[in-house]
């Protein structure tokens, strides 16, 4: 994430761009586009703490890619329980719903499809839709989704979506493994 107040620069720039003289709209421009790449002053400390968190000390906090990935990537523990499940392996062609999870690209190695990211078949605006439609079972089997994860961690859906996705896979079959209010919830058909 990058904190940079210079985009609105960029945007007076955008605006700027109806400058009749070629000249002095060339050499503005020039100006705002050298502004627009240098990082606000309030940057510094975000970077520094990221810094600090993530990097300094590294080589003696690592142990394992397994361990890394535990501990800084949100899902992955959930993504290896469904992998590792056979009631998820014996599935047909399944496909895994993922919500506020970047874990794509381990199911990718295990050939497995996802869906559910913000763009493309099955975005997330869809599975809202459905939810607000009563249509869940619908997307459920249009998409053949045979597990869910679901990281409440960053709200994705609201009180009521949120309690209508787990009623709904109820009734669809699905088994609750996981249903950590603040954390996660994983779901996997039977």
């Amino acid at each position: 994430m990058l904190i940079v107040e210079p985009t609105l620069a960029a945007s007076v720039g955008a605006l700027l761009l109806w400058i009749p003289n070629a000249t002095a709209g060339a050499a503005i421009r020039t100006i705002l586009a050298i502004v627009t790449v240098i990082p606000s002053p309030s940057a510094w400390s975000f970077y520094d703490y990221h810094w600090q968190a993530r990097y300094r000390g590294f080589e003696s906090r690592y142990v394992s890619d397994n361990s890394f990935l535990e501990r800084d990537l949100a899902g992955y523990l959930e993504t290896e329980r469904v992998l590792g499940s056979r009631r998820f392996s014996h599935q047909p062609t399944p496909r895994v719903l993922l919500l506020r999870v970047e874990t794509e690209y381990y199911f990718r190695l295990a050939g497995v499809e996802t869906v559910g990211d913000w763009f493309g078949p099955g975005r997330f605006a869809d599975l809202q839709a459905a939810l607000d439609n009563d249509r869940l079972a619908d997307y459920i089997r249009h998409f053949n989704i045979a597990a869910v994860i679901l990281n409440r961690g960053y709200p994705a859906l609201d009180a009521g979506q949120d309690a209508a996705l787990v009623r709904g896979l109820a009734a669809l079959g699905f088994r609750t493994i996981l249903n950590d209010p603040k954390g996660f919830l994983l779901e996997i058909k039977n």
